[in-house]
């Protein structure tokens, strides 16, 4: 980018994929792993500012899991620490891009659902596997999850998707 084309927007992704987060992997190699949600889950931190770390793209910060806990299936969410985490990114970023773990495995995706304007649902052509699909269907029906929309990744061009009849 030029000086001139550079985003002013300001846009954070933060890892919510508590039990298998990748975002760090494709961020930096200088990353922080003893900062981010966990620790602010947890209370070794009760400000957002903390877990928030800068990506080499201006404008463009992120946060990670943090630290696996010692018990990480037992982590728990405090709702007045998500509803913290919330306002403060949307008051001080104009996009939030949160990174879950597949909707249907944990419920993450959709207790976050009140915090976000849409939910992604990325389907990869020849690895997501149609209970995934099935799950994905009932979620959107019980409407459980905010202006649900499907992206279809993998598809080549000039194939047409077809979903497994069995």
């Amino acid at each position: 980018f030029a000086d001139d084309d550079l985003p002013e927007d300001k846009t954070v992704i933060v890892d919510f994929d508590l039990r298998n987060p990748q975002v760090a992997r494709f961020m930096d190699e200088n990353v922080n792993r003893e900062i981010g949600l966990s620790t602010l889950f947890t209370g070794t931190t009760d400000d957002v500012t903390d877990i928030i770390q800068d990506s080499k793209v201006p404008n463009l910060h992120y946060m990670t899991r943090g630290p696996v806990p010692d018990y990480p299936d037992e982590l728990v969410v405090p709702e007045e620490k998500l509803q913290l985490l919330f306002d403060y990114l949307k008051a001080n970023y104009d996009t939030i891009i949160v990174d879950t773990s597949p909707v249907g495995i944990i419920t993450d995706a959709i207790m976050l659902s009140k915090h976000v304007d849409h939910t992604l649902y990325t389907i990869r052509v020849g690895v997501t596997k149609r209970e995934m699909l099935e799950k994905a269907r009932e979620n959107f029906d019980q409407n459980l999850l905010t202006n649900p929309m499907i992206v279809l990744n993998g598809l080549k061009k000039g194939e047409v998707y077809q979903t497994d009849p069995s």
